[in-house]
């Protein structure tokens, strides 16, 4: 399968296509006396007795987009197609056109009625992602952003929030994703011109 996903990528970009990965990540969540976004022994949260729960349903591309939304319930069919009709129109009708959209494979992602929904939106979907970290973006924002979050030691999900939202909508956050991420593909050229090389013989010989 990562050779599938891998195969599809190398396409979609040297075609221009923009790859638009979509995931989300609780911001706190409470399991006995541990909390969630924990590096080694640090807490983002001190001792609190407001144990609500955040989710954040995040959008990322190479391009420098991110699109978000904070939501106090877990995401369900309905609340992730409206955040999918939020995201469409945000970029547009001609950026939809030119963009493969990159989710997991997570039931609500693609149960029946969001696949109905990418088939009359005419939206490219691309699922059943391998954890592939190194084009993976939307696992390299997570993890940036929630390491700029250990920084502090909040004592409400509201300060969490509000600081989440600020790291999201700074520039210098979005320049490092995309920066990050051109690096990796350079990194990976050899790497993609041998594979495509690989592929082409073995088309040669079947």
């Amino acid at each position: 399968m990562a050779n599938v996903f891998l195969k599809i990528l190398i396409r979609a970009i040297r075609l221009k296509y923009e790859l638009v990965y979509i995931d989300e990540s609780k911001i706190q969540q409470i399991n006995s006396n541990l909390h969630c976004w924990r590096k080694n022994n640090e807490y983002l949260f001190n001792d609190i007795k407001d144990y609500q729960k955040r989710n954040l349903i995040m959008v990322v591309s190479p391009n420098g987009l991110i699109y978000y939304k904070i939501t106090s319930d877990n995401t369900n069919k309905d609340i992730f197609m409206n955040f999918f009709n939020g995201l469409l129109n945000k970029i547009g009708e001609e950026r939809k056109k030119n963009s493969i959209f990159i989710l997991d494979n997570c039931k609500i992602y693609i149960s029946y009625k969001m696949i109905k929904y990418y088939q009359e939106n005419k939206i490219n979907i691309l699922t059943k992602v391998p954890y592939f970290s190194p084009f993976n973006l939307i696992e390299l924002s997570f993890k940036k952003l929630k390491l700029k979050l250990y920084k502090n030691l909040y004592s409400t999900i509201d300060e969490a929030i509000q600081d989440t939202e600020k790291i999201l909508n700074s520039e210098s956050f979005k320049k490092s994703l995309k920066d990050q991420y051109y690096e990796t593909l350079c990194e990976y050229q050899n790497f993609i011109k041998k594979y495509d090389k690989i592929y082409l013989l073995n088309i040669i010989l079947n």
